[in-house]
């Protein structure tokens, strides 16, 4: 019974790692800095599952022009430390160009959350939310 259990782990494995593999190889959007004329990020809602860690952070953020990815960086108020990293790419965005993602954050603290969107031509635009949420 156990040396099956441990064939079906190795073959569930075996299918899987291709799958996430191409999960991971998302499209790679640079940015030569400055600003976009049509891309503005105009809200962004943070949400924090639990007050206390670990706990799910969601982000959602609503931006005009043609985004091709928002990236959300979760960092540490005091020592400046990135302690999370999210990324909706523009399959994920809906068409009213409201993009979400979310991740966990492990640790207490007050954290900011830097949003920077990604447009045409190699341009982006950010903005940060000064002690967007704390944890326990």
């Amino acid at each position: 019974m156990m040396r099956r259990t441990a064939i079906l782990i190795v073959l569930a494995l075996l299918i899987l790692m291709p799958v996430a593999s191409m999960a991971a190889t998302a499209p790679t959007v640079s940015c030569s800095g400055g600003t976009c004329k049509d891309l503005k990020i105009t809200s962004v809602a943070i949400s924090a599952k639990s007050k206390t860690a670990p706990s799910k952070v969601s982000f959602s953020s609503h931006i005009s022009g043609t985004v091709r990815m928002v990236e959300y960086k979760v960092v540490n108020s005091k020592t400046g430390k990135v302690v999370g990293t999210a990324r909706s790419f523009c399959p994920h965005c809906t068409k009213a160009h409201i993009c979400s993602c979310s991740c966990v954050v492990k640790k207490p603290g007050t954290y900011d959350v830097k949003v920077t969107a990604y447009g045409l031509k190699n341009c982006c635009i950010s903005t940060v939310k000064k002690e967007a949420f704390t944890l326990k």
